[in-house]
């Protein structure tokens, strides 16, 4: 990689609920404030030594727009039960096939509504999740401003297809771009070769 005098670290996610940040949010900004307080010094007998100062942020809005902040990234949605496709009982490995009470939560999920004839609690009412917005458009639209300010090289950490638009953007603007991706999931092949390898390094994190 290229020798770098500092470095800048963005840490995107769905940071705000409403008009204020999450909880986790919070607690990651105060693990930040005390993290990367001295500089890194790299070298070897071979080459002089480099000095490396890290600063550590959360991405809250675009590095083309700095003070503005997305607010309403992180939002409870309801369970998209449309998605699910219930299976026709007994089910497989059941130990009680005639009983099953599992049978009763299919068919609250199928039909989203409470079995009780009165009750008008339907299933978005029990049931959601948290949901991130603009994230990955976020992390785009910063590689692209990144590259054009030819402020790169870009060292990315992600496994999530929806980024290469992003990838080939600073690549095409000829800005590097260092790629780590889980063990699990690498860069499909048709996506990889939409840029130059004289300018995108791709590598596989490891636990050890």
């Amino acid at each position: 990689m290229q020798r770098l005098q500092r470095s800048e670290v963005r840490i995107y996610g769905g940071w705000f609920r409403g008009p204020n940040r999450s909880r986790l949010a919070q607690d990651l900004v105060r693990q930040l404030a005390g993290s990367f307080t001295a500089p890194f010094v790299f070298g070897s007998a071979n080459s002089p030594e480099v000095t490396v100062t890290v600063r550590a942020s959360l991405a809250d809005g675009l590095i083309a727009l700095p003070g503005r902040d997305f607010i309403d990234t992180y939002r409870e949605q309801a369970v998209e039960t449309n998605k699910w496709r219930q299976v026709v009982a007994p089910y497989r490995a059941c130990a009680a096939p005639g009983s099953c009470s599992l049978r009763a939560v299919a068919d609250v999920l199928s039909s989203m509504s409470c079995p009780v004839p009165s009750c008008a609690v339907r299933l978005p009412h029990v049931l959601t999740r948290g949901e991130q917005k603009l994230v990955d458009t976020m992390l785009v639209a910063d590689m692209a401003e990144i590259a054009r300010q030819k402020a790169g090289p870009i060292v990315l950490l992600s496994s999530d297809d929806d980024i290469w638009p992003g990838v080939v953007a600073a690549v095409t603007l000829g800005t590097h771009v260092h790629h780590f991706q889980s063990r699990s999931r690498v860069a499909p092949a048709h996506y990889s070769a939409l840029v130059p390898r004289a300018l995108y390094s791709q590598y596989v994190l490891k636990v050890v």
